[in-house]
């Protein structure tokens, strides 16, 4: 075999180049005959031809020429893995045994050995042994070109929690903080619980950023290292719109949210949020929500919401809510609901307003699954979640009297979400999302239909503008990042919903099924007061000229 090194000192690189293919290496400074000769038995070995020879070596002004007699390429035919002094338990060698691939009958290769000990290493790892050392033996060689080698396993002792450690923790509750981590004093320290202690410290919404936990030790004592940048614990978000009107003029329309966290209880979070996103149309909503609950990775929360829609009926919801951490990433939901509707007394007498007295008892469970970069302005991961419900909802409307439909009836809910973040290029995300809502019922009112339309949903369309008993639409954004926090983004949309025909209503003509679309453009900037938002959005229904504005502030108070 001849080998040639192409290289010189404006192209410091070494090419071996046989009948087998080609190889590149690096160098740092020309060659002479010692070194190229040792460069080559060096990769020849490593590549396991022990046998292998250098014949002869030449240097001209361009190139070195070596030449080389390979000999056989050694097998490995037999590998040996020792627990050294029992460091491993005899249940915990067989199962570690068991996880290691086979490495026997390969051609041997220095660079898989070293890959076959970083694998051991890991496993050992993953069990807690974060201070095993994997070493091999010099291999035993045969004259028939095969080889045996001998992995020397050595564990250690498990790696237990002494304690967490805090930088940067100022308005919280260190207790606290160390029971979301979900690793408590002694237990077993594996990479993965590491990288879960961080994800559910992110999960609290209660830092800016929260740094991979570092492994430190003292006196034979290892403790977590939490490096973390609070966020301001209260926030106040608004909401303005600018909303044309078909007929000429405009509607400015409002939201307000209070954000209280760490009220009463540490972890907990209050909402307050008060809407008229809608012309005549006022919601308020107040959710209070706690995690992590004496020491147990169990959730509670109860809400009330409230609808008023004009002056024709109001709509009350009470929840309750528990969760559970089924793992950093994953939650799963338990609720209880009961709405209550009740109509103005003048509105009776007309079967105009749709909307029926009445109530509503649910149950459902649901799941939620994140996993992304960081919690604020994620660039890539997953959220996820799925909520069904299941009831009946009871009619005590005197109007029905005339209609041959039942008082009493089950339904069921189910509400989907995805969305997903994807970083294939610095500074920009793409951001594909889909929801999906249906109500299964055999009658509907107009207060059982989903409403959608507006800046929290199909972005274009007027505040709440459609209802349905069956949506699903899904929009894809395009963001260019200004900054960690900040960035600038267009969007499309597309949707589709279906409005069945209520109870009161005589004619099919009344359902609906329908297409919709729009798309846009915006921005978020972080500034020193909380972040802005503003967001121009058009749908067919309107001219480029005359889209949808919102613009809004979060405010860290």
């Amino acid at each position: 075999m001849i080998v040639y090194f192409l290289g010189n000192l404006q192209n410091p690189q070494i090419t071996i180049v046989s009948s087998e293919g080609e190889i590149i290496l690096s160098v740092e400074e020309p060659q002479t005959p010692e070194k190229a000769t040792a460069k080559v038995l060096t990769h020849l070995i490593n590549s396991g031809y022990f046998y292998a020879t250098v014949d002869s070596v030449t240097i001209d002004d361009l190139n070195t020429k070596a030449f080389v007699t390979k000999g056989c390429r050694f097998r490995i035919a037999e590998v040996l893995y020792v627990n050294h002094e029992n460091t491993l338990t005899t249940e915990e060698w067989q199962s570690l045994m068991v996880d290691i691939p086979s490495f026997r009958d390969i051609d041997f290769d220095a660079t898989k050995v070293e890959a076959h000990v970083k694998m051991i290493n890991t496993l050992l790892e993953e069990r807690g042994f974060l201070q095993a050392f994997v070493s091999v033996s010099p291999p035993d060689i045969t004259e028939d070109c095969t080889l045996s080698i001998n992995f020397l396993v050595n564990a250690g002792n498990k790696t237990t929690l002494e304690d967490h450690l805090f930088s940067g923790v100022n308005r919280n509750d260190i207790d606290y903080l160390k029971r979301v981590t979900g690793i408590r004093r002694g237990d077993v320290i594996t990479p993965r619980n590491i990288r879960n202690a961080r994800i559910n410290l992110e999960n609290t919404d209660l830092f800016e950023s929260v740094e991979v936990p570092l492994l430190a030790s003292r006196d034979d004592s290892f403790f977590l290292f939490h490096e973390v940048v609070e966020r301001r614990a209260n926030a106040f978000d608004i909401l303005f719109g600018y909303v044309p009107e078909p007929g000429g003029g405009n509607t400015l329309i409002g939201q307000g949210n209070l954000t209280v966290r760490n009220a009463l209880l540490s972890g907990s979070t209050l909402d307050i949020s008060f809407e008229r996103l809608q012309l005549l149309t006022t919601k308020v909503n107040f959710d209070y929500s706690s995690r992590w609950i004496l020491r147990t990775p169990f959730g509670a929360g109860f809400a009330f919401s409230f609808l008023q829609q004009d002056s024709t009926y109001t709509t009350r919801n009470f929840h309750l809510r528990g969760t559970y951490n089924l793992s950093s990433t994953t939650e799963i939901i338990g609720t209880l609901r009961q709405e209550s509707v009740s109509t103005n007394t003048l509105s009776q007498a007309s079967e105009v307003n749709q909307a029926l007295d009445g109530d509503a008892f649910f149950g459902g469970v649901g799941i939620e699954y994140r996993l992304t970069d960081r919690r604020r302005n994620p660039t890539r991961g997953v959220e996820a979640r799925i909520l069904a419900e299941s009831g009946f909802r009871r009619i005590t409307d005197i109007r029905i009297e005339n209609f041959d439909v039942e008082r009493r009836f089950p339904q069921q809910v189910v509400h989907g979400f995805f969305r997903a973040y994807m970083n294939f290029f610095p500074r920009q995300v793409i951001v594909p999302s889909v929801h999906a809502h249906t109500i299964i019922s055999g009658e509907y009112s107009r207060t059982d239909l989903i409403r959608f339309g507006g800046a929290k949903s199909l972005r274009g369309y007027n505040e709440d503008q459609f209802r349905a008993n069956r949506i699903v639409w899904g929009d894809v954004e395009y963001r260019y990042l200004l900054d960690r926090f900040s960035y600038a983004f267009i969007f499309g949309a597309l949707g589709y919903y279906e409005r069945p025909i209520l109870i009161l209503e005589q004619s099919n003509s009344f359902a609906v099924n329908q297409w919709l679309n729009s798309y846009g453009l915006g921005f978020a900037y972080n500034t020193p007061i909380g972040m802005i938002r503003f967001t121009y959005a058009i749908s067919p229904e309107e001219s480029f000229s005359n889209g949808k504005v919102h613009f809004g502030l979060t405010a860290n108070l």
